[in-house]
């Protein structure tokens, strides 16, 4: 911290003129004096205060910098979100497709095992299809008019 006088007060030949017992002092009113004082005093102040107002406007503007690019960052999480929650919308779209697919493709590929093919013993196809509705019919004990409806 300078402790030197401020300039208000360097500069007043009142204080600092030599002393000797021939040169007369200028008396200074108290008036005066405090004048004087408080000039003092607010450059001292003043010159205490520059820098820190310096320093202040320095980090507002870092602040402010950094506050700008916590928004950008805000509004890009903002899009990203939303990207996000299409593609997991389409994925679930994507994954109800995909189940549908399996089931129709299962219900088209039943295999019943231990009833011949028509092409081994001359049998037509409703021969076959015959065969294995009266089997869902009768072992598998399911309801004849959902068997008739099945294609």
């Amino acid at each position: 911290m300078d402790l030197s006088l401020p300039s208000a007060l360097r500069d007043d030949k009142r204080l600092h003129s030599e002393v000797s017992p021939t040169t007369p002092l200028s008396p200074m009113t108290a008036g005066e004096f405090r004048a004087l004082l408080h000039e003092a005093v607010q450059e001292a102040v003043q010159e205490q205060l520059d820098p820190l107002c310096k320093r202040q406007d320095g980090i507002e503007q870092s602040i402010n910098a950094k506050q700008s690019v916590a928004d950008s960052l805000q509004s890009e999480v903002a899009i990203v979100r939303q990207e996000l929650e299409r593609v997991k919308e389409s994925h679930s779209n994507l994954q109800e497709r995909a189940i549908t697919l399996e089931c129709q493709s299962r219900r088209n590929n039943l295999r019943f095992a231990g009833i011949e093919e028509p092409s081994q013993h001359g049998e037509d196809l409703s021969d076959c299809e015959k065969k294995i509705r009266s089997f869902q019919v009768e072992t598998l004990e399911l309801d004849p008019e959902t068997v008739e409806k099945i294609k």
